[in-house]
């Protein structure tokens, strides 16, 4: 793609970045911003600069951030990697309280509503017994961070923004997989820790779990929860 194409990679102080390095390594040309979920000022900031002007593509990695249609008119391509196979958040919990067998990570276009862009790429791996929660989200990670190098793989070998969109768009055609019904919101995330720990105290998905997650109750009981 030419080197000239304005791209923005948006990821979290969590992962961004090591992932920014990863994208780096074989996409140079581009510019990156970091944000912390409830940090105000810094989303103004990143509103701001995306806002300043026109961009070609929008990479969205790893984060909470919440585009507006307004931002998303400045790009002419929007994609994010979900680190889940199922919208909202429980990415490195829920496979685990459930027992589940594998997991996995989805590729997919960014739109005003939250996970609903039509799915691009999926990839999925097993969930080794016994795996620890730390080393399960390591393991996620390391997932995304394998599909952010391939994007920026696939960013390199197409000509032109709108070959890369049509790339894109031919995959998730191909594909033709939907979202399905289920949401984790933070609110049901919280409430299902806790009903476990009083049954399981000891399970795996606690080591290292951050207590904010466990505990978490919206601010207002009238606000729909976002993820």
């Amino acid at each position: 793609m030419n080197s000239d194409a304005k791209v923005l990679f948006v990821g979290c102080f969590n992962l961004g970045p090591e992932a920014a390095i990863a994208f780096g390594e074989r996409f140079p040309n581009f510019e990156y911003a970091l944000w912390k979920r409830g940090d105000d000022v810094g989303k103004k900031a990143i509103r701001d600069r995306i806002l300043l002007g026109e961009w070609d593509v929008l990479v969205s990695f790893y984060n909470d951030y919440i585009f507006s249609a307004e931002e998303l008119e400045q790009f002419r391509l929007k994609i994010n990697i979900h680190p889940s196979l199922v919208r909202g958040r429980g990415y490195d919990t829920m496979p685990l309280i459930r027992d589940e067998e594998t997991h996995g990570i989805m590729l997919h276009f960014v739109t005003e509503e939250i996970d609903f862009g039509s799915i691009i790429q999926v990839v999925e791996a097993e969930i080794p017994k016994e795996i620890s929660y730390r080393d399960f989200r390591r393991k996620n990670q390391l997932l995304c961070l394998d599909m952010l190098r391939s994007i920026a793989d696939t960013m390199n070998a197409e000509q032109s923004v709108e070959s890369l969109i049509s790339h894109y768009e031919n995959e998730a055609s191909v594909l033709n997989r939907p979202w399905g019904d289920e949401y984790i919101s933070a609110t049901y995330l919280g409430k299902t820790l806790r009903a476990l720990r009083k049954t399981n105290p000891n399970h795996r998905v606690f080591e290292g779990l951050p207590e904010e997650i466990v505990q978490y109750r919206p601010r207002k009981t009238s606000a729909t929860p976002v993820s």
